[in-house]
């Protein structure tokens, strides 16, 4: 679960309340009493409704105004709060009211701006630590200067980043009329020759596809008709579409049949071979349209250019609408797809409009499935190929946002974990007030069982949890860190712009936009260290002195939690300058949430910056109220009176038996007034040896868990460690015991080791040597060595060669990773 601040009452982006800070406030401590703006919340019941105190009501009565017109700002302040007034009211941000009246924090949104749809992704985090989520840009559409129903104009797709699935960045576009990124007035822009210039539904993939030792980035995507790629060598572009032409089409081998050519979804398996699955539309046999397809595709070295590799083959699935999916999880591919709209109510297997999936161990068959037929839902069939169905695993946002649109999602593994990422329609209901079908993104974690194939998903408003602190100071690389001002967890108010200011080749485009009085930004979870921070900077471009930015720690309600206020200069118009303050740094020690909090407006700001400090400070303490556990108060505490006399003691005994007090609480007595007893000793379970930790196994071996410094370079594996004066054979190396371990280059494992558990040097990225010393290795567990170094050697003894090469293979690690003797 994300940490939320305090709950606050406002449903939607009332964005922007305007308020700012006065002339004369320039301490960290000088803030007047803040809150956020709660007049109205928003929710759905048959439509867009407002809640008061708990109450629906229509948005006329609330006083919520609709922003439908083509000249509307709806990130604009609707509150008129001077830049320095000091009881600022802050901006509410996306919320969303159930119709029992609860306001639930929408916190499971990518951000609080983007409209983006049909979500993909690349896992990244070898590289730089990070996932990138691309999607269908939205494009809004005004019949008459009034807001019309979507209709799917667009020319780009959207990118978005994250290292830790709370906090994301704005990446900027691939944009099909402009593949090289160039300034809006710039000549010479280069546009993708395939696409008419629709841009729908990405899927992507990240492949040495030209065999030159660097990956390449692909994106396939569809114009609507058809589908096509681009690709770059960064998962940001510039990009290049080398084809020329679309890739598949209704007049490709045997897709006369396919009433929608486009959806495409790609996957690498784990063996090197690459697949497209594409397609969708309805047929007058709704159970089994036959409108998908599946073709196997390939590479040419020296370019990367994708081609055919055969036929494209018909899926036969259950009640396809569109949205094609593939992901390969614990060996198994997993096809999944949005199911039409046609299924009947009370189907056993699939809803209308919800994902469904297929699990087959071959991604070529056709994975047909019928409900009434002999072989059921999970079976082996004459191949000896494995088939289940597992229908319906995300049902429409709908049972949670109300409105009932078109559902498209993505699955991804990323450092571990499982998620889904799906659209609705509340950030554009929220945002105009409107309902006319305008989707952005939200992700929650999944689990997926290993044993059953079954993918338990619960969508929450909530939204996925942080899964590592975030680094205020340093990158994946460990350069110093300029954060881009629209990384967020949330926010509200504001909004993100491509600025030609700021279009270089190290940095990103995206800046902060549309800031007024009272609108702020979130950055959850960052850890500041022992050390903590003791400057920060911002990056604006600015026609204005009359503003500041502050920065607060963990609830920007709190007076106390404001670290630092940075006052507005006016800027140049051509380029972005810094500002800065200094920060206390024993306030901002330790892990908090970050809030950006903006008075002024006529600004953009385009990056953070905080400075170590040098020496340690003590942590800073927590001054948010905590939320009660169980809604039970709790019990007040007593001070002890002094000044009296006792004269007596008197016991009432009880009338029925109770078991005795066990004796061992109890301190015995010593034997011998003149002798000390003995102290007890726990024999240890966990000890670390040589920087990494070890278990104690019932049988007298024991485990590597975790190295004691997740930076140590390299790492030894005895044959035995010697534990309070014992010596234990190492028998095994745990799950994910070097996980992340991301400066680890060499490891050897001893003579003992029988077992290498899953994930265990997930995501080594530097990691390009193993020697196995032993000859007792029996299992090297799924994705032992996926993200380690692009040519890794396995040096194992001669007499294992042939054995340990098949124990290895298929363990994640690249085709170029070898295993020798």
């Amino acid at each position: 679960m994300k940490k939320s601040f305090k709950r606050i009452g406002a449903f939607i982006m009332t964005f922007a309340m305007v308020a700012s800070i006065m002339p004369a406030i320039a301490k960290a401590d000088a803030p007047g009493n803040y809150s956020y703006f709660d007049d109205y919340t928003l929710g759905w019941s048959g439509g867009i409704v407002a809640f008061q105190n708990g109450r629906q009501t229509s948005l006329s009565a609330a006083g919520a105004k609709v922003y439908d017109r083509e000249s509307d700002r709806p990130f604009k302040s609707e509150l008129n709060q001077a830049w320095d007034t000091p009881n600022l009211v802050l901006t509410a941000p996306v919320q969303f009211t159930t119709n029992d009246g609860k306001v639930h924090d929408v916190e499971s949104m990518l951000t609080g701006w983007d409209f983006i749809a049909d979500p993909t992704a690349i896992d990244n985090s070898d590289v730089d630590g990070k996932l990138y989520v691309y999607g269908t840009t939205e494009g809004f559409t005004y019949n008459g200067g009034t807001m019309a129903n979507n209709a799917y104009r667009n020319h780009s797709l959207s990118i978005l980043s994250t290292e830790d699935m709370v906090n994301w960045t704005d990446e900027g576009f691939m944009d099909s009329q402009n593949l090289t990124n160039l300034p809006s007035d710039a000549a010479g822009k280069t546009q993708g020759r395939f696409t008419s210039g629709q841009s729908w539904a990405p899927s992507g993939l990240k492949k040495d596809g030209d065999d030159d030792g660097d990956d390449e980035y692909y994106l396939f995507f569809t114009n609507g008709g058809s589908v096509g790629y681009v690709m770059g060598d960064s998962p940001t572009g510039p990009w290049r579409d080398p084809l020329g032409r679309a890739l598949f089409t209704q007049g490709s081998p045997n897709c006369s049949g396919v009433v929608w050519c486009f959806d495409p979804g790609v996957l690498c398996d784990d063996k090197g071979d690459a697949y497209v699955y594409f397609g969708g539309g309805t047929t007058d046999n709704k159970a089994h349209g036959k409108t998908g397809r599946v073709c196997k595709i390939q590479f040419a070295p020296g370019t990367g250019e994708v081609s055919m590799d055969g036929t494209p083959q018909v899926m036969d699935t259950y009640y396809f609408f569109e949205d094609s999916e593939i992901n390969q999880f614990n060996g198994l591919y997993y096809y999944s797809y949005c199911a039409n709209f046609n299924v009947p109510g009370g189907d056993k297997w699939t809803k209308s409009g919800s994902i469904a999936v297929y699990v087959c161990s071959d991604p070529m068959k056709d994975i047909a499935f019928d409900p009434a037929g002999a072989n059921g839902d999970k079976y082996t069939d004459g191949d000896g190929v494995y088939h289940h169905y597992l229908g319906t695993v995300l049902d429409n946002p709908s049972v949670i946002y109300g409105e009932s649109y078109n559902n498209h999602h993505h699955m991804q593994e990323f450092k571990g974990h499982f998620y889904i990422i799906y659209h609705s329609t509340v950030l554009s209901n929220s945002i105009f007030r409107t309902n006319h079908q305008y989707r952005n993104l939200h992700v929650d974690e999944i689990q997926i069982d290993e044993e059953t194939d079954d993918i338990s998903i619960t969508p929450t408003y909530d939204g996925a949890q942080q899964i590592e602190a975030f680094n205020p100071y340093a990158d994946f690389q460990g350069n110093l860190r300029e954060i881009n001002a629209t990384t967020t967890s949330y926010s509200a108010g504001v909004k993100s712009l491509r600025s030609d200011v700021r279009v270089k080749a190290d940095e990103s485009p995206m800046v902060l936009d549309e800031i007024d009085t009272g609108d702020w930004t979130k950055i959850q979870g960052a850890d500041f260290g022992s050390k903590g921070a003791v400057k920060v900077e911002a990056s604006v471009l600015s026609n204005t002195e009359d503003g500041a930015i502050e920065v607060f720690v963990d609830d920007p309600t709190v007076a106390s939690n404001m670290v630092a206020s940075m006052p507005l200069q006016k800027t140049s118009s051509s380029a972005f300058e810094t500002i800065s303050a200094d920060v206390d740094a024993s306030k901002i020690s330790g892990v908090h949430d970050v809030y950006f909090v903006f008075r002024g407006t006529g600004y953009n700001v385009a990056a953070w910056k905080f400075t170590e400090g040098d020496k340690d400070v003590a942590p800073a303490q927590a001054t948010a109220t905590p939320a009660p556990q169980n809604n039970v108060t709790p019990a007040p505490v007593v001070t002890p009176k002094t000044g009296y006399n006792v004269a007596a003691w008197k016991f009432t005994e009880g009338d029925k038996d109770v078991a005795p007090v066990p004796q061992n609480n109890a301190t015995p007595a010593p034997q011998n007034n003149n002798a000390t007893p003995a102290p007890v000793v726990t024999p240890k379970t966990e000890d670390v040896v040589g920087g990494v930790n070890y278990a104690i196994n019932a049988d007298g071996t024991v485990t590597a868990k975790a190295p004691a410094d997740k930076n140590a370079k390299s790492v030894v594996i005895p044959d035995s460690v010697t534990i309070d004066g014992k010596a234990y054979p190492v028998a095994a190396i745990a799950d994910r015991a070097f996980s992340g371990c991301k400066a680890l280059t060499s490891v050897t494992i001893g003579k003992n080791v029988k077992k290498i558990g899953k994930k265990a040097f997930y995501g080594c990225s530097k990691l390009k040597k193993i020697l196995v010393k032993g000859t007792k290795l029996k299992s090297v567990g799924k994705q032992a060595l996926k993200g380690t170094a692009a040519k890794l050697k396995i040096k194992v003894p001669k007499k294992k060669l042939k054995a340990y090469k098949k124990l290895f293979k298929g363990k994640g690690q690249g085709k170029k990773a070898k295993v020798t003797k």
